[in-house]
């Protein structure tokens, strides 16, 4: 992880204390860890954007299909 960190911050800058790296499509849902999918976020965002997704997908079978719509 300490190659990616690097290239996030080589992208985005240094971090304030309320910032962290994160993915803008997550893993669970076919995201992949590389710096084109990395985005710069206050910790209040990484944590409403997991617990939003894992109210929406927590009943479905793994594999199942889904739809990512993003809104503002």
């Amino acid at each position: 992880m300490n190659a990616l960190v690097e290239k996030a911050e080589e992208k985005f800058g240094q971090l304030s204390s309320e910032q962290s790296y994160g993915l803008i499509i997550p893993c669970p849902l076919g995201g992949k860890y590389t710096q084109d999918n990395f985005m710069k976020v206050t910790l209040a965002e990484v944590i409403r954007l997991s617990g939003h997704i894992a109210l929406q997908i927590q009943d479905l079978p793994d594999g199942a299909q889904i739809e990512l719509k993003v809104t503002d």
